[in-house]
């Protein structure tokens, strides 16, 4: 996940779901975690001597009817003990309980559009290695399937 460009809306008339996005990658980084990990996967494979990575990045987007807001409520709410540890915010601040309402009606009522953090994935293929075994002399000539 790359949450340099975190959850976010095509409009400044959106504020909750700016904050959703604050307190996410606000509690991330406190946490430690670089959150834009993802354009540096090309060099990660290069120095763990891997072959350069195919790589894609994909990006959800939508309005008041997608599931966006059920998601971003479900990461915020999987967060909020780490929210809380870092000092990002409180449970009264978020309202955990209305946050999906909330985070719809901010769509709804503005036309709004959410586009959700980018998830970049990279994979790469190592040519395989056979080993080569040293037959058993015990064994030379003899099958290895029982006898029928």
């Amino acid at each position: 996940m790359d949450l340099g460009a975190t959850t976010r809306s095509m409009s400044s008339d959106l504020p909750l779901w700016q904050q959703c996005g604050k307190w996410i990658s606000t509690a991330f980084q406190r946490a430690g975690v670089d959150v834009q990990m993802g354009p540096k996967l090309l060099a990660v494979f290069r120095r763990a001597g891997l072959p350069a990575p195919q790589m894609n990045l994909h990006a959800r987007i939508g309005g008041g009817n997608s599931p966006h807001p059920e998601y971003v409520t479900s990461i915020v709410s999987s967060l909020l003990p780490m929210i809380e540890r870092h000092g990002v915010a409180t449970p009264a601040d978020i309202g955990i309980d209305t946050l999906t309402a909330r985070l719809r009606e901010e769509l709804f009522c503005c036309d709004g559009v959410s586009i959700l953090p980018s998830i970049i994935g990279a994979w790469t293929q190592t040519p395989i290695q056979v080993l080569q075994v040293a037959p058993d002399r015990a064994s030379e000539g003899a099958s290895h399937f029982p006898a029928r």
